[in-house]
C-alpha cells in the first residue's frame, strides 16, 4: 500500500475510536473497583492504558512495537515501557490488575504465565479482553463486497487452560454504540481493505466524504454492533 494510503488510515484511526476499552472495563470492574498499581500489556498507543488508569493511582504500559509507543498518548499516570508478555520490564510484585485488551492470541505463552506470577501481588486481578466491531451490515448498505480470507485469530482467548488463576467470570455479548455518520465513516476507513474499496467503488482520491453523506442518508445516527469479550481471573496466594 502507498504512503498516501498509510497516512489516509492512520488518519481515520487518531480521528475517532469508539470507546470500547472504557465499555469493557465498566462492566468488568463496575464503579467500585479501584487498584494502586496497573499493567496493560500490549498498550499499542494507549487507548486501553488510559481506560485502565480511571481504576488505578498508577499503571505501566508495556508495548513491544517502538513505533507504537512513539504515538503512545501521554498521561499523568500512566508510563510506558518498551517489553512484552515474555519479559515484562516491571519489578517483581509489583502490580495488583493486569489487563490484557486484543492482545493475549499474541502473547500467551507459557514464559507470560511465569511473569504474571512474578510481577502480580497476591490476589491480584487479571482480564483479558477483546471486541469485534461487526460491519457486515454497514457493507452491505454501501455495496461493499470484500474478498475474506480464513483467520485463526481467537477473541475468546483466556486463561481457563492454566491453573494458574482462579476464575472469576468468563462473558460475551454483543453491544450497540450510538455513532453519527462521519464517526462510522473514520471507524470503516481505519481499514486498510476497506478503504481500499471505497476507493475503487467511489473512483476518487478522497471517498470519505461521499461516504458520510450515504451514511447520512439512512440517518445521522447509527447504532454500531459490537461483539464483546472478557473474562476476569485472581492470581492465587503463593
Amino acid at each position: 500500500m502507498s504512503e498516501e494510503y498509510n497516512e489516509a488510515i492512520a488518519y481515520h484511526y487518531n480521528a475517532y475510536r469508539p470507546p470500547l476499552h472504557e465499555v469493557i472495563l465498566s462492566r468488568v470492574l463496575g464503579n467500585d473497583e479501584r487498584f494502586q498499581d496497573g499493567l496493560d500489556i500490549g498498550c499499542g498507543t494507549g487507548y486501553s492504558a488510559m481506560a485502565l488508569a480511571k481504576y488505578c493511582s498508577q499503571v505501566y504500559g508495556v508495548e513491544p512495537s517502538a513505533s507504537m509507543l512513539k504515538k503512545a498518548m501521554p498521561h499523568k499516570t500512566i508510563t510506558y515501557l518498551n517489553g512484552f508478555g515474555g519479559a515484562l520490564p516491571i519489578p517483581n510484585s509489583s502490580v495488583d490488575v493486569v489487563t490484557f485488551a486484543g492482545s493475549l492470541f499474541y502473547a500467551k505463552s507459557p514464559a507470560l504465565i511465569k511473569e504474571l506470577r512474578r510481577v502480580c501481588r497476591d490476589q491480584s486481578t487479571i482480564i483479558a479482553y477483546d471486541f469485534n466491531v461487526l460491519l457486515d451490515d454497514v457493507l452491505q448498505y454501501c455495496d461493499i463486497r470484500l474478498d475474506e480470507s480464513p483467520s485463526d485469530y481467537d477473541f475468546e482467548v483466556n486463561f481457563d487452560d492454566t491453573n494458574d488463576f482462579s476464575k472469576i467470570v468468563t462473558h460475551q455479548e454483543q453491544v450497540d454504540l450510538a455513532v453519527t455518520a462521519s464517526e462510522l465513516a473514520h471507524i470503516l476507513f481505519a481499514d486498510a481493505i476497506i478503504y481500499k474499496a471505497f476507493v475503487k467503488k467511489y473512483e476518487v482520491a478522497d471517498p470519505f466524504p461521499h461516504l458520510v453523506g450515504k451514511l447520512a442518508l439512512a440517518t445521522a445516527q447509527r447504532n454500531l454492533k459490537v461483539k464483546i469479550y472478557f473474562s476476569k481471573y485472581e492470581r492465587k496466594t503463593t
